[in-house]
């Protein structure tokens, strides 16, 4: 499930919300009425609103009709409202791959059932909020869905431009760490996007193609749930969105047989997630029609 980087093992997180902001301000001053604008701000509380769990319920048949079930969690961005739609971000690697191997026997994915939920593990299905997979890339490891219920999505406002981040800034990751509860994660940005070796990505099924300045490597804990997370620098008080978790790194110190968390994650920048989302958003209906005629 992961790649060897050197002697680093990239593992894919398996399993595990609108930054409000200050309104306009109608104040009356001296019996007459004046109109201030008041800067906007926002706060840790108020992005985690903004982030979600989604689970999903992946079914796998093989050529003789048998049938196995794969159930994971992650986290994912309500990323913006269009038309009737709410749409959601998060890693690819949830939606599960298209075709998996198991004791020796081949499944093909048959269907999958994204939702909404209220941590990984959660029975109740009663509020669960039902997801359309929209637009996926297993390569970039990003998943667009969307649902007619109406989410807090994230004020674009505080989406940051991840190409201009620093060494060792403030970072902040949300998301469902092990798929219990919501939480907040910080360290620093351990690399924003400058290697010595090559890290770029391409997509051929979608004809994209990822520069290695897009994967941004950062210092903090990042556990299985956290899949899908965005992660925010603060900036002068204020939180910017920067980008997408979607791995970790894991080093075999301790011999072949060793596993450990590195405490290092990895994820994709903001700026090229939005340019690819906003993208798919305002071309969906097209790119909904061509995916359900296949």
């Amino acid at each position: 499930m992961g790649k060897l980087v050197n002697l680093v093992v990239a593992a894919s997180l398996l399993y595990g919300v609108n930054g409000s902001c200050v309104p306009q301000q109608v104040n009356s001053l001296m019996g007459s009425a004046k109109i201030e604008q008041v800067e906007k701000t926002n706060s840790l509380g108020e992005l985690v609103e903004s982030v979600y769990c989604v689970r999903t319920e992946r079914v796998y048949e093989d050529p003789y009709g048998k049938r196995l079930t794969q159930i994971a969690s992650g986290s994912a961005l309500a990323y913006q409202e269009e038309g009737n739609y709410s749409y959601i971000i998060t890693n690819q690697h949830l939606m599960g791959d298209e075709e998996i191997y198991v004791n020796g026997g081949n499944f093909r994915k048959v269907s999958i059932a994204p939702s909404i939920v209220d941590y990984g593990g959660d029975k109740n299905t009663a509020d669960d909020i039902s997801l359309e997979l929209v637009w996926e890339s297993e390569k970039l490891d990003l998943a667009i869905l969307r649902t007619p219920a109406k989410l807090k999505v994230l004020d674009r406002e505080w989406m940051g431009d991840s190409n201009n981040l620093k060494y060792g800034e403030e970072v902040y990751l949300i998301g469902y760490p092990l798929g219990m509860f919501n939480a907040v994660t910080k360290g620093i940005v351990a690399n924003p996007g400058k290697y010595q070796r090559g890290m770029a990505i391409r997509d051929e099924i979608n004809n994209l193609f990822v520069p290695s300045y897009n994967r941004k490597i950062l210092d903090l804990t990042v556990n299985p749930g956290n899949s899908g997370g965005p992660f925010f620098v603060k900036r002068n008080g204020e939180f910017y969105w920067m980008g997408l978790i979607d791995s970790y790194l894991i080093h075999q110190a301790g011999g072949p047989l060793h596993r450990e968390n590195s405490g290092l994650g990895m994820g994709n920048g903001s700026s090229f997630i939005r340019d690819i989302t906003d993208y798919i958003i305002h071309n969906v209906g097209e790119i909904v029609e061509s995916k359900n005629s296949k």
